[in-house]
C-alpha cells in the first residue's frame, strides 16, 4: 500500500536558535515519505546558514523573502505543498517521535476525518522539556467553547479540504490557527489521540504574549469569519463562551468583578463548562480575592491561622 506525503509547513523568521531541532524532529520521524517545507521571511539571523546545512537534503526544500508575517508565510507553503496530509511547525517547535506514524494511521483509516491531534509538551529555550499538556478529548463544541484545544505542532490535517477552506485567514493574524481548526471541524470530523505528538517552546518573543491583540484577533474571527458565523445556534453560543474564556485566560486589565462577569456568561452560554476545569470555579464568587484576603486576616487575628 501506497503511503501518503506528509508535507510539513515551517513559517520561519529570526529563530534559526532554535530552527536545526525543529528540522531534526521531522527528519528523525519512521515514516516515509515526508517534504519540509520552510518558508522564511528574510531572517537576518543565523537561520539561512542553518538552511544551508540542509541543502543536500531532497526532504527539505526553503524559501527566503520578505513577507508581511506568519499568516502569509503558511499560506505559501500551503501553495506549495505537493502531500496528501499537512502539519504546520512553527520555526521553534518540534515534533514528538512517532507523530507522523500515528497521525497517518488514523487519516488513512477513516476519509470523513479531516483533522486529527494530540498531547503537547512544554519546552524552555535550552529544549529541556517542562510539562505535559493532556489536551482534553474531543467534541465539536468542546472546541468552539475552549473547553478542549488544538496544540498546532500536534494538527495534521488533510490538505485538500485546508486549501478549499482557504488556509490561513489575514483578517485574524493573532488566532489563525484556531479560525482554520474551527472551519475544519465544522466541516470534517476531528480526532484526538491519547498521546503526545509534538513540543512546544515557551520562550519571550512568542507572539502569545500580546494579549490584547490576541483577544481583538480573536474577538474578530468570531464575528467575521464567515463559517462560523453561519453556523448553528449551539455552535454560535460556544464561540461566544470559548471568547469569554478566553478573556478570563489572557486578562488584558480587566477587573475581578468583570473576571467574574464573563465566567458567568462563558458557563450559561455552554453549560459544560460549569464541570470542566477549564472554568476556575472560585472566580465564580464576586470579589473571591477581596473576601478571601479579609477572611485570612481575621482568623490571623484571631490566632486560627498561622502567620507567615
Amino acid at each position: 500500500m501506497i503511503c501518503p506525503l506528509v508535507s510539513v509547513i515551517v513559517p520561519s523568521f529570526n529563530q534559526g536558535r532554535f530552527l536545526r531541532a525543529t528540522l531534526d524532529s521531522c527528519l528523525s520521524q519512521d515514516y516515509r515519505p515526508i517534504e519540509v517545507r520552510v518558508i522564511d521571511g528574510a531572517s537576518t539571523d543565523e537561520t539561512l546558514q542553518i538552511l544551508h546545512e540542509y541543502d543536500a537534503v531532497p526532504e527539505v526544500r526553503w524559501i527566503s523573502e520578505p513577507d508581511h508575517g506568519p499568516v502569509e508565510a503558511v499560506n505559501k507553503g500551503l501553495a506549495l505543498a505537493r502531500g496528501e496530509i499537512g502539519l504546520i511547525q512553527s520555526a521553534d517547535d518540534q515534533s514528538a517521535a512517532g507523530a507522523f506514524r500515528a497521525a497517518v494511521e488514523v487519516l488513512r483509516g477513516a476519509a470523513d476525518v479531516g483533522l486529527v491531534y494530540g498531547d503537547v509538551e512544554l519546552m524552555d529555550e535550552a529544549g529541556t522539556v517542562t510539562q505535559r499538556l493532556n489536551v482534553g478529548s474531543y467534541s465539536l463544541l468542546g472546541l468552539l467553547a475552549r473547553r478542549t484545544w488544538v496544540p498546532q505542532p500536534c494538527a495534521f490535517f488533510r490538505l485538500d479540504r485546508v486549501r478549499r477552506l482557504g488556509g490561513w485567514d489575514e483578517r485574524f493574524p493573532y488566532c489563525p490557527d484556531t479560525d482554520l481548526w474551527f472551519r475544519l471541524a465544522l466541516s470534517s470530523r476531528g480526532v484526538k489521540l491519547p498521546r503526545v505528538l509534538g513540543r512546544t517552546r515557551v520562550h519571550e518573543g512568542q507572539r502569545d504574549h500580546r494579549t490584547r491583540e490576541v483577544c481583538a484577533s480573536y474577538a474578530r474571527m468570531v464575528r467575521e469569519s464567515e463559517p462560523l458565523v453561519q453556523s448553528s445556534r449551539a455552535c454560535r453560543r460556544a464561540l461566544r463562551a470559548g471568547l469569554e474564556i478566553l478573556k478570563v485566560r489572557y486578562n488584558p486589565g480587566l477587573t475581578d468583578w468583570q473576571l467574574c462577569r464573563a465566567l458567568w456568561q462563558a458557563g450559561l452560554l455552554h453549560p459544560p463548562l460549569f464541570f470542566s476545569s477549564v472554568l476556575p470555579k472560585h472566580r465564580l464568587v464576586p470579589g473571591y480575592f477581596l473576601l478571601a484576603g479579609r477572611t485570612g486576616a481575621l482568623l490571623r487575628w484571631f490566632g486560627l491561622r498561622q502567620r507567615r
